[in-house]
């Protein structure tokens, strides 16, 4: 019989045991349909919405999703939804915790 402690499984770190550090990019050319779910709520200019499809996929905040980078070469990028609004412009947007 082995009298030793059995050994500890070590779980794969899940996206909160990432380091968060935020980056700073701008989105330029976006061409992916969204469709917003929910009642909209408007504050401050802006639109907010508790849900959207986007590439047929249902998102809402506290999800986390990954992100093509521009070069393929580049592995994919992991953020965490924070909250989906509408600007004043009309333009559809995801505010996200970036994890590096």
């Amino acid at each position: 019989a082995d009298d030793s402690d059995p050994e500890e499984e070590e779980e794969a770190p899940g996206p909160q045991d990432l380091p968060n550090q935020p980056i700073n990019r701008e989105i330029l050319d976006v061409n992916i349909e969204v469709t917003w779910v929910g009642d909209p709520l408007t504050e401050n200019r802006r639109t907010y919405y508790s849900g959207a499809i986007v590439g047929g996929q249902e998102i809402h905040p506290g999800d986390y999703v990954l992100i093509k980078p521009d070069k393929p070469s580049q592995p994919l990028y992991v953020a965490q939804v924070m909250y989906l609004f509408q600007s004043m412009l009309g333009v559809n947007m995801f505010h996200l915790q970036w994890f590096m």
